[in-house]
């Protein structure tokens, strides 16, 4: 959402190893939840417009925590319809 769009995040895949041990460790990174999210006004022009809605952070983890888990269908919630 940050990058507009120009950089695709990578869908996380784990493959089993039945012979050797592991560990994941999740970490996530946000703004605060006083902070506006959306894509980076110097990232966006008249020729590249933003694609995304600019929504406040508390706003934005109460949506993405209450949807169910259907893949990046959040990401697709915040996309800016295109006429």
């Amino acid at each position: 959402m940050v990058s507009n769009g120009a950089y695709k995040s990578a869908e996380h895949r784990v493959i089993v190893n039945s012979k050797k041990e592991r560990i994941s460790i999740a970490m996530f990174f946000n703004p605060k939840l006083e902070a506006e999210i959306g894509p980076s006004i110097c990232l966006t022009n008249p020729q590249n417009p933003a694609l995304f809605k600019r929504v406040g952070m508390e706003k934005y983890a109460n949506d993405f925590f209450s949807r169910k888990l259907d893949g990046k269908s959040n990401l697709e919630h915040m996309r800016i319809e295109q006429n």
